[in-house]
């Protein structure tokens, strides 16, 4: 299926086919979903489109642990998560690095004509570093994630984001699996919660409303105070104001009358679309959102697929 995204400046997209659980069921169901990506420069509370962009992130950036001949699974860090996330149930506000030792912080997202919603809040103490414990012989390792970025990326590998992404077999009991081929094993989607999709930190997470998006034109306050030890400390707000945007997509497909010809493809419009990730680096004052339109894929056989357009509209 070929595929046309917004070519103004900023602007990069992709598309793929992946599974997520049935919002309706426990079953998995197979949903088509394309990301379209801005990049922009904040300058003095504005989002402006960046002059060079790095395009979607087809793949995490990731390290591996360092374990001192520790008799465990290797450990992989995330430093940056992929844009290709199937679905996200929920928004994800990521801000990278603006980590400060004896500070408290918080993040406030504001609607248009709405009033300041928490969504995360962290203090660091003086002499602060952050550890993941792997439940191995008492074994900790240092959370990187946590110990560089203010609000960063849930490791997939520890609960809660571990135990929402948990997908059962059967038989229930492991130790029936061993020796059992591979294609004879059943996997099950009832215990897969779509969180999981997920990136965001539950340990710093206080938002507690519902919706799936990021309201479009939305501002967004970083507030510090720092230092804690002092009897004063002093309050630093990083405020700007997200692009109010308009994001629509269409699918085109042959049906088989006519001529398969652009002119006698028939048109379905893409109607769960969601500003759903904000990336943030406050310390090189930029900025990534993402808009992610998802549909089931098996509403229309795949031999009809011919285009998928998305669109942008600047809203006043």
């Amino acid at each position: 299926m070929k595929t046309v995204f917004p070519t103004a400046q900023g602007f990069s997209g992709s598309y793929i086919v992946g599974e997520r659980r049935n919002p309706i069921s426990s079953s998995s169901q197979l949903i088509g979903m394309f990301v379209l990506k801005r990049e922009y420069r904040i300058e003095n509370g504005d989002l402006l489109p960046a002059d060079t962009v790095e395009g979607i992130l087809l793949n995490d950036v990731t390290q591996p642990a360092e374990f001192d001949e520790l008799p465990t699974p290797e450990f992989i860090y995330t430093l940056h998560e992929s844009d290709l996330s199937v679905f996200k149930p929920e928004p994800d506000i990521i801000v990278q690095g603006y980590r400060q030792v004896d500070s408290a912080n918080t993040l406030h997202v504001t609607e248009p004509g709405g009033s300041p919603s928490l969504w995360y809040e962290r203090d660091i103490g003086a002499d602060s570093s952050a550890d993941i414990d792997l439940d191995l012989e008492d074994e900790e390792i240092a959370d990187i994630d946590a110990n560089t970025n203010l609000f960063g990326w849930q490791p997939r590998q520890i609960n809660p984001r571990k135990t929402e992404g948990t997908i059962t077999t059967t038989p229930s009991d492991p130790d029936e699996l061993l020796g059992t081929p591979y294609e004879d094993v059943i996997f099950s989607w009832s215990s897969f919660n779509n969180r999981y999709f997920n990136a965001y930190r539950r340990d710093f997470y206080k938002r507690g409303g519902i919706e799936n998006e990021i309201a479009s034109g939305a501002i967004v306050d970083i507030e510090r105070r720092y230092p804690l030890s002092d009897a004063s400390p002093t309050t630093n707000n990083y405020l700007f104001t997200l692009e109010n945007l308009s994001i629509s997509g269409k699918i085109f497909l042959h049906d088989g009358r006519g001529a398969d010809k652009p002119g006698h493809w028939c048109c379905k419009s893409i109607t769960d679309i969601h500003l759903d990730t904000l990336i943030v680096n406050p310390d090189s004052d930029t900025a990534s959102v993402l808009w992610r339109g998802v549909w089931d894929f098996n509403l229309y056989p795949i031999e009809t697929y011919r285009l998928l357009e998305v669109k942008a509209e600047v809203l006043n």
